[in-house]
């Protein structure tokens, strides 16, 4: 069971500065950049999805901050279904290497979500900056591939195969897998990518007689349904690879060398003249799309983007795009990918209109005196618990209240009452509502940092291991923008007012 602390969440939604950010959203007009320790960010996102009424796209540098932002979101969050890592390949930018399931259903994931116009429950995606810049589908093209069933249609169940493995399905036994279907006389089975469950389809002749979902571990119908969507089970369609790959075997004659590498990339030209999906078939991505696309053009003009560190987020994507470029020099000299291999990745310029038509939202360190600050990083312990109990003590009686989330709650909670047994401090699994003021709760769980945020009516203290047992540097000041870098940011940049 997932701990669940959403009832804190109001505090914040309450405070006057966080009121005018939504009113300030809603002109939709300028990006807003404003001051939020790092520790606190998810906690603010997870407060826009409540008051958001579309897609929220969470962007940041690393691949790990990315992992532990999607990690960490659950315990605010109400509807863990809206949550969606748009993950990034392992694979470097030009290498031959094969995508992980994994990745490539998080990926299409994220990107059907984005793309189904239908959906009522709006996605929260969380992206690095390497998972933002890899090419992929343009939108309209995975909407056109998209197959969408009814029962009482009639469909050719040979033809209805082939599109299947034109967009990236295989054949399999029996349907365990995301990406598989079978066949078994008058029924194929599916488990289409971004679906819970696999798809039983049982006709009549030629039509569509009923759509099942079924479980998988056990072959067993789990419910009905009138309808259903296959997606692409690819970001590289297979059934646009067959011209490909007549025009890479030559190349790759002109290059042979009856080496390993000539036999394995001879073996990827035959899967590309045959249009099926094969392990390497990401690599060969760039070629089949004139206009490459990016998780950006997916995003409806209601999405809100969340820019994690803006500065730091195009510099580690110009880092990466640096980093590329050398790769491909190598691979041309290893004669390892054809001389006009198209980029496998989007600059941060090309990705900019796309960022620069929605509202978003710069979240940064900024230097004190530049916007007014409502969160506060976490008070530091380090393994005194005497005196962090007291220091607990004190601000509950100045009416603040104070959440302590630890797995070690017997041993705090002891500690507690031998210094004063004169009330009863709740230990809870969950928090629904927000605590009143002068209050304090044990919580027995684990997050990844505390903060404290300040309020009219008492502040929040959130209180961790990390702080309570942890050492770690302070967090840093993001510097002052030099001249080169404002040119460079995004224009029409205000700052939220973020007095309560």
């Amino acid at each position: 069971m997932t701990l669940q602390l959403k009832g804190l969440l109001d505090i914040l939604r309450d405070g006057a500065g966080y009121r005018r950010l939504l009113a300030q959203l809603a002109n939709k007009k300028e990006s807003i950049a404003f001051d939020i320790v790092r520790s606190a960010r998810p906690f603010l996102l997870a407060a826009l999805a409540r008051d958001w009424h579309g897609p929220l796209i969470f962007l940041t540098a690393a691949v790990r901050r990315a992992y532990n932002v999607s990690e960490q979101l659950p315990i605010w969050l109400e509807d863990h279904a809206r949550l969606y890592r748009f993950a990034e390949p392992s694979a470097l930018l030009y290498d031959r290497a094969p995508w992980d399931a994994a990745v490539i259903q998080n990926r299409i994931d994220a990107l059907s979500v984005l793309a189904d116009s239908q959906r009522q429950r709006p996605p929260i995606i969380i992206a690095s900056a390497r998972a933002i810049m890899q090419a992929t589908i343009p939108p309209a093209q995975f909407r056109g591939a998209t197959i969408a069933l009814e029962c009482g249609q009639r469909f050719q169940m040979e033809s209805l195969i082939l599109r299947w493995i034109g967009l990236g399905y295989e054949p399999a036994p029996v349907v365990i897998e995301p990406g598989t279907f079978s066949r078994r006389g008058g029924i194929l089975d599916i488990f289409p990518l971004a679906s819970q469950y696999p798809l039983r389809i049982e006709f009549f002749d030629d039509e569509i007689e009923s759509l099942r979902r079924f479980d998988p571990a056990d072959q067993r119908s789990v419910r009905r349904v009138d309808s259903a969507q296959i997606v692409p089970a690819r970001e590289a369609l297979p059934h646009l690879t067959p011209a490909l790959g007549a025009n890479l075997e030559t190349w790759l004659k002109s290059q042979s060398k009856g080496d390993a590498q000539s036999t394995s990339r001879s073996a990827d030209i035959e899967s590309l003249q045959q249009g099926s999906a094969f392990a390497h078939l990401e690599h060969y991505l760039p070629y089949l799309y004139d206009s490459p696309a990016s998780l950006l053009d997916y995003a409806p003009d209601n999405s809100l983007v969340l820019l994690e560190e803006p500065d730091f987020l195009q510099s580690t994507a110009q880092e990466i795009a640096e980093s590329a470029d050398e790769n491909r020099l190598d691979a041309l000299s290893l004669s390892q990918i054809s001389p006009d291999h198209p980029p496998p990745y989007l600059r941060w310029t090309t990705l900019a209109p796309s960022l620069e038509r929605l509202p978003r939202i710069s979240l940064a360190n900024l230097p004190r005196g530049e916007a007014p600050r409502v969160f506060e990083p976490g008070e530091r312990f380090g393994g005194q618990l005497r005196p962090m109990l007291n220091r607990v003590r004190k601000l509950r009686n100045q009416g603040d209240r104070a959440v302590i989330i630890t797995e070690q709650v017997e041993r705090l909670a002891n500690l507690w009452y031998e210094q004063d047994a004169s009330a009863v401090i709740p230990t809870v699994d969950a928090i629904d509502e927000p605590p009143p003021p002068a209050s304090m709760r044990f919580v027995r769980g684990s997050a990844a940092e505390g903060w404290s945020l300040a309020s009219d009516d008492g502040a929040l203290h959130f209180i961790t291991d990390a702080e309570i047992f942890g050492w770690s540097r302070p967090e840093p000041r993001r510097r002052r923008e030099t001249k080169g870098a404002r040119a460079g940011a995004a224009t029409d940049t205000s700052y939220v007012d973020w007095d309560i």
